[in-house]
């Protein structure tokens, strides 16, 4: 199991890990680009939280909010909050550097452990 917060500012999500940002001259912020992953995180945020704590289990887990199967070179989101999905989402390197306990697994199961509002 891997703990990974993201937050929402300026319209993208980001990973809240400095640790795994690569040292350059200037600072690269761990934005969430990806296919499918924005769109993901704005449906487990509800479009009502800027900051999400996900946990991120390997092997299955009740309750879960959201899983993720593996699909060749990327997942597919089959579940969230119990309505079947059925869309691909590519993850971003910065997410499997944060998964240390499984960098590579065939199937993800998330839960929602906090969520935190700052919009007005």
């Amino acid at each position: 199991m891997d703990v990974l917060p993201f937050k929402y500012k300026n319209g993208l999500w980001y990973l809240d890990k400095p640790e795994l940002m690569e040292t350059h001259l200037f600072y690269v912020p761990l934005f969430m680009a990806e296919r499918g992953i924005s769109e993901f995180l704005d449906e487990l945020a509800g479009n009502i939280f800027d900051y999400l704590t996900l946990e991120f289990s390997y092997t299955r887990i009740n309750p879960y909010d959201a899983k993720l199967v593996k699909a060749g070179a990327t997942y597919k989101c089959v579940s969230i909050f119990g309505n079947s999905k059925d869309y691909a989402i590519w993850l971003p390197p910065p997410i499997f550097k944060a998964m240390t306990t499984n960098s590579n697994p065939e199937s993800i199961y998330i839960k929602v452990v906090a969520s935190v509002s700052n919009k007005a």
